[in-house]
């Protein structure tokens, strides 16, 4: 059984998610004082729920982007963006070209993405270190 590239880059982004969480809220709570733990863990999770939005927007942004570029170079009708951007590609006459332009799309937008949380992870640490 073969490991698809994007099952790959999708577990490595869930992982990512996951693993952060409890030291996180552990290390923000512990430096609050505890008569106003609970006001600072609604903060800390809206402040969550907000960037995971961000980074949803972002991420669907710069996917329809990389999609539309990759429609208009090859040359295929701009009707096929939603088809290509939804990964519904049975209906399609041109499959390879509409799933190479998605799985590039994609990888891409992981990537970009991926760079911007190394990032900012090197940032809050330095902020944490001073």
């Amino acid at each position: 059984m073969a490991i698809h590239i994007d099952n790959f880059l999708l577990f490595v982004i869930g992982v990512g998610m996951g693993l952060h969480a409890g030291g996180i809220d552990n290390l923000a709570l512990s430096s609050v004082d505890p008569n106003k733990a609970g006001l600072a863990a609604g903060v800390l999770n809206s402040c969550r729920l907000g960037s995971e939005a961000i980074g949803v927007a972002l991420y669907g942004a710069l996917t329809l982007v990389f999609i539309s570029s990759g429609v208009i170079s090859a040359g295929l009708s701009l009707e096929n963006i939603p088809i290509i951007a939804s990964a519904n590609l049975a209906g399609l006459s041109h499959q390879e070209a509409a799933l190479s332009i998605y799985l590039h799309s994609f990888c891409t937008t992981v990537s970009i993405l991926g760079m911007m949380c190394c990032v900012s992870c090197v940032a809050i640490w330095r902020l944490l270190r001073g």
